[in-house]
C-alpha cells in the first residue's frame, strides 16, 4: 500500500484536514502552488496546508514563511517525518528530513 499523507498530522480536527479556511488572496495563491508542486497532499485543505507549510518553515528554516518557489521533496520528507516519527529537531534544517523517505517506497515494499 502507498504511503498517504494524512494531513490530521498537523490539524486536529476532521473539519480542518479538508477546510480552506479564511486566508487573503496571497495566501491562498501560495498555498494552491504548494498543492501544485506537490499532488501527493493534493487532497489537504488550505488549512492543513498553512499549519504544514508553516510548521516547516519553521522547524527548518526558523521563519515564519520559507518562500515557495519550486517542488521540494525535503518538504515531504519533513511531512513524512511528522506522520512517522513525531517531533522534528527545531532548526536542523532540513538535510535530515531525508532520513523519513518511506512516502517514496514502491507500492507493495
Amino acid at each position: 500500500m502507498p504511503f498517504r499523507f494524512e494531513a490530521s498530522t498537523f490539524v486536529n480536527n476532521t473539519k480542518a484536514e479538508t477546510d480552506n479556511g479564511d486566508y487573503d488572496a496571497g495566501t491562498r495563491a501560495e498555498l494552491a502552488q504548494l498543492r501544485s508542486l506537490h499532488p501527493e497532499i493534493a487532497h489537504w485543505g488550505d488549512i492543513a496546508l498553512f499549519f504544514a507549510w508553516n510548521g516547516y518553515s519553521e522547524d527548518c528554516w526558523m521563519s515564519s514563511w520559507h518562500f515557495i518557489e519550486q517542488r521540494n521533496e525535503n518538504f515531504l520528507n519533513y511531512l513524512c517525518w511528522k506522520q512517522t516519527r513525531g517531533e522534528y529537531p527545531r532548526g536542523a534544517g532540513d538535510e535530515i528530513a531525508d532520513e523519513a523517505c518511506e512516502w517514496k517506497a514502491p507500492a507493495g515494499q
